[in-house]
C-alpha cells in the first residue's frame, strides 16, 4: 500500500510545484507607492508560456490581492488554483493564501485516495466553478475520514502563509526565482 500512496500523491506534487514557481518571487523593496504594501508595478495580469507557446499559468494582481491558474498534466485549460492577499518588503513578496479553487480541490482529492479507499467513505465532489475558504476545504477534507494529522502532512502545507521570495518586474516581464534558484518568466498580458 506504502507504494500506491507515492504514487497516487505525485500529481498533488506536480500542482503544488506549478503553484510553489507561481507565488515566488523579490522586488527592489519599493511598494511604488501602494498604500496596499503591495509594489504596483506588480498589478494587472501575467502568464508564463512554455515552448510551445501555450500560456501554462497565469497570475492576476491587484494591489495587494492574487489569483493563479495553471495549466496541469499538459492541458492547455487553465485550472483556478489559489487566491488571497500578498505584500512586499524589502525586497520580497509575501503570500497569504485564503481560498482554493474547486477545479484545484478535485484534483487534489488524489492524494487522499488511498485513505479514502481504505476507510469505505466517499470522495467530496468540489464545485469547479468555486472558490473554497481555508475552513471549507479542510472540513470537505475531513469529510472523507481523512485524519487532521493526514490532512496537516499532505495539503494542509499549501495554506502556509508568510513565506517570501524574490522577484523583479522590467518593463513587461515579471521574472521569479525560487527558493531553488529555478527562474521563471512571465509576461505581462
Amino acid at each position: 500500500m506504502a507504494n500506491k500512496r507515492f504514487w497516487l500523491g505525485i500529481p498533488a506534487m506536480v500542482v503544488l510545484l506549478v503553484f510553489g514557481m507561481t507565488f515566488i518571487g523579490c522586488d527592489d523593496g519599493s511598494t511604488n507607492g501602494s498604500s496596499s504594501g503591495a509594489d504596483s508595478a506588480l498589478n494587472g495580469t501575467w502568464v508564463q508560456i512554455n515552448s510551445l507557446n501555450q500560456v501554462i499559468s497565469k497570475s492576476i494582481y491587484d494591489n495587494g490581492m492574487f489569483e493563479t491558474y495553471a495549466s496541469v498534466y499538459g492541458s492547455v485549460e487553465l485550472l483556478g488554483l489559489a487566491k488571497g492577499a500578498y505584500s512586499t518588503n524589502n525586497g520580497k513578496i509575501i503570500y497569504q493564501t485564503t481560498h482554493i479553487h474547486g477545479q484545484y480541490a478535485n484534483l487534489s482529492n488524489m492524494s487522499y485516495l488511498w485513505i479514502v479507499a481504505e476507510s469505505g467513505a466517499k470522495l467530496f465532489k468540489f464545485d469547479n466553478s468555486k472558490w473554497y475558504s481555508f475552513d471549507e476545504y479542510k472540513e470537505a477534507i475531513l469529510s472523507m475520514s481523512v485524519t487532521k494529522e493526514q490532512f496537516e502532512s499532505n495539503l494542509g502545507a499549501f495554506w502556509k502563509s508568510g513565506e517570501s521570495q524574490n522577484y523583479s518586474v522590467g518593463g513587461n516581464t515579471l521574472t521569479i526565482i525560487n527558493s531553488e534558484g529555478i527562474t521563471s518568466y512571465f509576461t505581462r498580458e
